[in-house]
């Protein structure tokens, strides 16, 4: 179960998580910000990761992207993500803000969303 970090944390300790979202750091470019659905044949339940510029993980803010490209770094979850308990903070799927202290629980909310029953997507073949 997830705490309130309202009652449990202190602002000394919130204080780690804002340095932790800082423009340039690497939070924002290789950690999940919030997952959009995308298409497959399939699978049902295919969330892609973005990162807090809403580009795939790890990429930066000044490229285009096409969501499908990246369908190899997507979920396939067994079970309707929009009906995960205690997971998302913002809406859609989203696991953080820009409230600091929705990142006081962050890792323990993403550790719980990676537990989920998920299947592996096979990637197709490209030239």
């Amino acid at each position: 179960m997830v705490r309130s970090p309202k009652w449990y944390w202190s602002e000394k300790e919130i204080s780690v998580f804002r340095k932790m979202r800082g423009y340039d750091r690497w939070f924002r470019y290789f950690m999940p910000y919030r997952f959009i659905p995308l298409k497959h044949d399939k699978h049902r339940y295919v969330m892609l990761p973005l990162n807090r510029e809403h580009k795939p993980m790890g990429m930066p803010p000044n490229i285009t992207v096409n969501y499908n490209d990246y369908i190899g770094q997507a979920i396939a979850f067994r079970s309707d993500p929009a009906e995960f308990k205690l997971i998302w903070v913002a809406e859609p799927f989203g696991l953080y803000h820009d409230d600091p202290v929705s990142l006081v629980t962050y890792f323990e909310r993403l550790g719980q969303l990676l537990a989920k029953p998920q299947t592996i997507i096979d990637i197709p073949d490209r030239i």
